[in-house]
């Protein structure tokens, strides 16, 4: 009778570990997002892996978020994060480089970008670096001397602002009546804007304008520096 020889059995590779298999999840994840993840500690690594993002004036959103191809806004980071966060219950890190970053619109954190105690996330400045969030806007005005040390700009129309900055310094912008540095309240009033006859006709304080506020110029608005003191090319900025 012949012997047919037994099958021998297959063998079987070794089950890749949590933290392999958690960072692989999020690399997935992260693909089917549109999104590259860092990898995380070394599969020996007793701790769970964590996820570091990573932010730079210099970077682009079309960037992986890596400490070479950084972001170039937070709020880009912060969609990042939160879907980390909620699908894959990873630490992550943003980390924010130095420099100042201009906010087009309202920048809100809520339940979602705080992760949970096991996943937690974190928004750091990188470490030793500056970083400031404007929600200012950033003028490029072309400059042209008006008289002597009197520089003027033309910065258009359609500009509703509040606060002007020059060379990082606070402006007095134009106003009726004109700012008086020796009075404390209000930097000055006008008889006229406080007098009973006026009073009188003013409504509900929430109707009543700022008696601050600068009158509004509905057509081109100009600046105006004095050189002298802020240079021959001022850097200008609205809002804070």
């Amino acid at each position: 009778m012949r012997r047919i020889p037994r099958p021998s059995r297959p063998s079987l590779s070794p089950r890749p570990s949590l933290p392999s298999r958690l960072a692989a999840g999020a690399a997935a994840v992260a693909m089917g997002a549109g999104l590259t993840l860092l990898p995380g500690p070394p599969a020996s690594a007793t701790p769970a892996p964590s996820i570091s993002l990573h932010v730079s004036t210099h970077g682009t959103d079309r960037a992986t978020g890596s400490a070479t191809r950084p972001f170039r806004t937070i709020e880009r980071a912060q969609r990042v994060a939160r879907v980390i966060s909620r699908t894959l219950r990873l630490p992550v890190r943003v980390v924010v480089h130095g420099g100042t970053y201009h906010l087009t619109d309202t920048l809100t954190f809520g339940s979602l970008d705080s992760g949970t105690a096991k996943a937690p996330v974190h928004y750091t400045a990188a470490l030793g670096e500056k970083v400031v969030l404007s929600g200012g806007r950033a003028l490029r005005p072309l400059w042209r001397t008006h008289s002597g040390q009197t520089n003027v700009a033309d910065i258009g129309t359609g500009l509703d602002f509040d606060e002007l900055f020059v060379n990082g310094k606070r402006q007095i912008l134009a106003r009726y009546p004109d700012y008086d540095p020796a009075k404390p309240v209000l930097g000055g009033t006008a008889a006229d804007a406080v007098s009973p006859a006026r009073v009188a006709t003013l409504g509900e304080p929430h109707d009543r304008p700022r008696p601050h506020a600068p009158q509004r110029c509905l057509g081109r608005q100009l600046l105006q520096v004095d050189r002298s003191r802020r240079g021959r090319h001022p850097e200008a900025r609205l809002g804070g």
